[in-house]
């Protein structure tokens, strides 16, 4: 389910929460749909009987007449709530996932805002809605962004995955895709964890080690063929990924 943005939201209020020791998530079925910007620590909490996990820089909404609760405690999670009354739909362009990563420094002055018109009462409703709609509204492009950083990850994958065995480099990676090698490393590593030239050099030498148990070519010619052209960077990438020399693999001798 998504937050219908094409449909008018009425905010209600907003307040800062910050969990003590052993404290647990409140049990609830809220009137009021909440938006959770987690600023810090872990948030736990079920929503209607699935476990759900927050840490900072990440959001949540919590959707009104479902059952909130928690089976274990929320030591130290910090966040801005706010309530809210929207419409949720199935998908759509303006539709924000229920659950995202936003940038905190981005919306934060935003959302402290709105908690302080809630606690004192300084602002008009208009005003104070015009606010969380900019909250929402970013929360959105934060969005599209990272799908779009998720699809350009995917396409760099396919590419490595498919040309593993030729001379290819991330500068070259980059300019097939028009954008710096910095950024391409920073996309490829939030998607999957490893930058692109760890995971160049882990297809390599899974392949080395297919080739190194199914055939009898030389270990210098499998090396070529992993797309080396070095053998002294093949080798010493092998050690480092298998734990021992290729000779030894190929052997069968323990990892040390």
């Amino acid at each position: 389910m998504q937050l219908d943005l094409d449909k008018a939201v009425e905010f209600k209020f907003s307040a800062y929460k910050r969990f003590a020791k052993n404290e647990l998530h409140v049990t609830r079925v809220s009137r009021e749909d909440i938006l959770i910007l987690m600023l810090g620590g872990t948030l736990h909490f079920t929503e209607n009987g699935e476990e759900i996990s927050l840490s900072g820089g990440e959001y949540y909404v919590q959707r009104k007449g479902l059952l909130q609760s928690a089976i274990r405690p929320s030591s130290d999670a910090y966040y801005i709530y706010f309530h809210f009354l929207g419409s949720w739909c199935e998908g759509g362009i303006h539709g924000l996932p229920q659950r995202g990563a936003f940038d905190i420094e981005k919306i934060h002055r935003h959302a402290d805002r709105l908690c302080q018109a809630s606690r004192t009462r300084s602002l008009p409703f208009v005003s104070t809605s015009k606010s969380f709609c900019e909250i929402l509204e970013l929360l959105l492009g934060d969005n599209r962004r990272l799908d779009d950083a998720l699809l350009l990850a995917e396409k760099i994958q396919s590419y490595i995955s498919e040309n593993y065995t030729k001379k290819i480099s991330v500068t070259e990676v980059a300019e097939i895709f028009s954008y710096s090698p910095d950024y391409i490393i920073r996309v490829f590593k939030r998607a999957y964890g490893v930058t692109p030239h760890s995971y160049l050099t882990s297809c390599r030498i899974e392949y080395a080690k297919l080739l190194l148990s199914t055939t009898n070519r030389p270990i210098g010619e499998i090396a070529e063929a992993c797309g080396y052209t070095d053998f002294t960077t093949f080798y010493r990438s092998f050690c480092a990924t298998a734990g021992r020399s290729p000779a030894k693999w190929r052997s069968g001798e323990p990892q040390i």
